[in-house]
């Protein structure tokens, strides 16, 4: 019988509190909402990973990856799309 070691959930210190925080107050799309209320609910710490992931209709794994991302590059990384940004089509500039 293989026994596997439950990951845990990280507890946030003071300040990436506040990021997340104000991060909550400003607009974002539905992409964006959906992780940073992934990343409230960990930092309550009242949910196991798999109950989180069920509550914000995402998988256990994807409720690592957040938290590894925002563990990394604060929210900044969490929301980042990872697509470059491709220039304008059609336009022509003066050179």
């Amino acid at each position: 019988m293989m026994r596997f070691a439950m990951r845990t959930l990280p507890r946030f210190g003071p300040e990436r509190m506040k990021e997340l925080e104000r991060a909550w107050r400003r607009a974002h799309d539905e992409r964006g909402r959906k992780r940073l209320q992934v990343l409230r609910l960990v930092a309550q710490h009242k949910l196991t990973a798999g109950e989180i992931a069920q509550a914000a209709g995402v998988g256990r794994w994807t409720v690592f990856n957040y938290v590894r991302k925002f563990q990394e590059g604060g929210v900044e990384k969490l929301l980042a799309t990872g697509y470059a940004q491709r220039p304008a089509r059609g336009r022509l500039d003066a050179a």
